[in-house]
């Protein structure tokens, strides 16, 4: 009986040696998840206080602009109006072709040989 006993205490030794490193391997991971999410809070404050305004050397080459659109539009990805050279409206301004409903997402039937899906992505931090 004296194995058995012997091997039951090793048992507990290394289950509470795995116990403490986890406990310390989530208190790291806690630390570290409130140092990124205090730094990500201070990049969007500085984000929201910063000016909004677009100068006409801030706009997007033309040709470049339609390439982007083209490329977006052909992997089903919504398009964002922007104002361009000869359209001096603020981005964001609606117009009559504003759209009432959101954009249609892609289709988890469509196989585009996609499959990440970070859709859950808080979940998995």
């Amino acid at each position: 009986m004296s194995q058995a006993a012997d091997v039951l205490t090793r048992l507990r030794q290394q289950v509470a040696g795995a116990v403490t490193r986890g406990a310390r391997a989530a208190a790291e991971a806690r630390e570290r998840t409130a140092g990124f999410r205090e730094s990500t809070r201070a990049l969007a404050e500085q984000a929201r206080e910063r000016p909004q305004r677009t100068g006409r050397g801030d706009l997007t080459d033309g040709e470049l602009s339609r390439e982007s659109t083209a490329f977006r539009t052909a992997a089903g990805l919504p398009v964002a109006e922007f104002p361009s050279e000869e359209d001096p409206r603020p981005a964001g301004t609606a117009g009559p072709e504003a759209r009432d409903e959101p954009f249609p997402r892609r289709g988890a039937d469509v196989d585009d040989g996609d499959d990440e899906d970070f859709s859950q992505q808080r979940i998995l931090c």
